[in-house]
């Protein structure tokens, strides 16, 4: 209507079938003649190769990142129980490796590198008979969880000399991944640990409860804290550290607020600096 030409307009239509089809125009227009001359094309076939591209682009893109997750997931989450290993490889006495001590702390050595290998096939079975864009859903008995994690980082948990209780009478079974509930207790247990107060008995409080949106966890802490007001919603970023201990690396709560919400939970902090931190799970 403007003299102008008009290339490659997309525009779309129902058939009297009930079909959308789907035309590309190429018009110019011949003023002096008040005539705009038109051609279209049907692209039906293309636009349907598109979406479909596009469909597969995000499929892909949720694949890469899910499997980005699942590496910082496997990383991260073994790093507690090596620290575990080296926690005990110190305490052995170099100058008398045959004594009774020593072979007790060999023991539980060897029983660690189980445990390891036990973790590290869970993950790797996991990527062998999942679909990346899919997590298994499984009935998890939570309190065998927790053993679990409690005996992959005991030495961690001994020389913090922190005092862990539960009470997970009100349910112990909830349907989740039993890999990522491993990682949730594992980060939080880990994380109470290395940010607890200087001086102050370590208490780890975990607790199950029910409310009107389903089944809920809290783990609370006395640790150090959090500045609610500083660190706002970046808490559960990627890579988002609050402190300058040389081991913080801003993954844990990420990969914690991952995976629950990937499974269509939810996680909340209640914090107060230098009075602790209260996460609660909604499953």
């Amino acid at each position: 209507m403007k003299g102008n030409s008009l290339l490659n307009y997309e525009n779309r239509y129902l058939s009297k079938q009930g079909k959308v089809i789907w035309l590309s125009w190429t018009s110019f227009p011949v003023p002096e003649r008040r005539l705009i001359y038109a051609i279209a094309k049907d692209i039906t076939v293309k636009k349907q190769l598109e979406a479909d591209r596009n469909a597969l682009i995000r499929q892909m893109s949720g694949s890469i990142e899910k499997m980005r997750q699942s590496n910082y997931t496997v990383s991260h989450d073994l790093r507690s129980p090596v620290n575990n290993l080296f926690a005990l490889i110190d305490l052995l006495d170099p100058m008398n490796p045959q004594s009774s001590e020593s072979q007790e702390f060999l023991d539980l050595i060897r029983v660690s590198l189980c445990r390891l290998k036990v973790i590290f096939d869970r993950y790797l079975t996991g990527v062998d008979n999942e679909e990346v864009s899919a997590v298994a859903m499984e009935s998890v008995f939570v309190p065998e969880i927790f053993k679990e994690v409690v005996f992959s980082i005991d030495t961690l948990i001994v020389s913090s000399e922190a005092r862990i209780s539960t009470d997970f009478s009100a349910w112990e079974t909830v349907r989740f991944s039993r890999v990522f509930m491993y990682s949730i207790l594992l980060n939080l247990i880990t994380n109470a640990i290395k940010y607890r107060r200087e001086g102050v008995g370590l208490k780890i409080e975990i607790e199950t409860m029910w409310d009107g949106k389903g089944q809920q966890m809290v783990i609370r802490d006395n640790g150090i804290g959090f500045d609610m007001d500083a660190v706002d919603r970046a808490i559960f970023g990627f890579r988002k550290k609050f402190t300058d201990l040389p081991d913080s690396n801003g993954i844990g709560l990420y990969l914690v607020s991952s995976q629950i919400r990937a499974l269509g939970g939810d996680i909340q902090l209640t914090s107060k600096k230098g009075e602790g931190s209260a996460f609660l799970l909604t499953f």
